[in-house]
């Protein structure tokens, strides 16, 4: 397994908001998925007359 390499340029502080960029992202996505799926169902129960 080879070590990750770093470009030169790539400082601790970069990798840091990166990874918390990514993070927010990912966050970002799991609460758009949520509410669609919400929406989904909630379409789905009223076409139901629930």
């Amino acid at each position: 397994m080879t070590a990750r390499q770093v470009d030169p340029g790539q400082t601790p502080v970069r990798d840091e908001r990166s990874r918390r960029q990514r993070a927010r992202n990912w966050a970002i996505l799991l609460a758009l998925a949520a509410f669609v799926l919400i929406v989904y169902v909630v379409t789905i129960v009223r076409m139901k007359g629930g």
